[in-house]
């Protein structure tokens, strides 16, 4: 931890990313929250998308501060503009959910989307990014429903191992039987 310390000190946003897990979960040094809040902060705020997305979450779940959902958002929405495709991912979900931010599908389904096409630029395996999309199209939340462009989404979501993408391609299966 020692190492990770001087290295935080120094500026290094990473090693306060990493000093923060190691805060949270216990690493080398006892469980402490608000401290693992503080580095993530640290690190958040000199434009470590790892640490917004870390900080993000400790907003939404009340982890070593308060919760505060519209700091959530925020801090999703930093990362996303940096390019980040959890932090794009996530600013959609808090859009479907309405949490931090008013709800709307429209701007989530264009969240979800750039984060799709972003993991599958970059060949990224996260299972979710498309499951959200395919059920976007598959119930027409923020975009026109369609059932076989869900149906594309769903098959690149179970290839990816999404374990919810089997029942909903069996589902749509059958409403495409009928």
């Amino acid at each position: 931890i020692n190492w990770f310390l001087c290295a935080a000190y120094n500026g290094n946003t990473d090693s306060q990313a990493e000093l923060a897990q190691m805060y949270l979960y216990g690493s080398g040094t006892e469980v402490n929250r608000h401290e693992a809040f503080r580095w993530y902060e640290k690190s958040a705020v000199c434009g470590n998308t790892q640490g917004q997305m870390c900080l993000a979450d400790c907003y939404l779940h009340g982890t070593g501060t308060e919760r505060d959902l519209g700091a959530a958002f925020a801090w999703c929405k930093a990362a996303s503009d940096a390019g980040n495709v959890s932090g794009k991912s996530s600013v959609g979900m808090l859009y479907a959910k309405g949490e931090g931010v008013e709800q709307d599908y429209r701007k989530a389904f264009y969240y979800f989307q750039q984060a799709a096409n972003m993991a599958e630029e970059r060949q990224m395996s996260n299972a979710m990014i498309p499951f959200d999309v395919a059920m976007c199209y598959q119930l027409g939340k923020g975009i026109m429903r369609d059932i076989h462009t869900s149906l594309l989404w769903h098959r690149k979501a179970h290839k990816r191992r999404n374990m919810y993408s089997p029942r909903q391609l069996d589902r749509l299966f059958k409403v495409l039987n009928d």
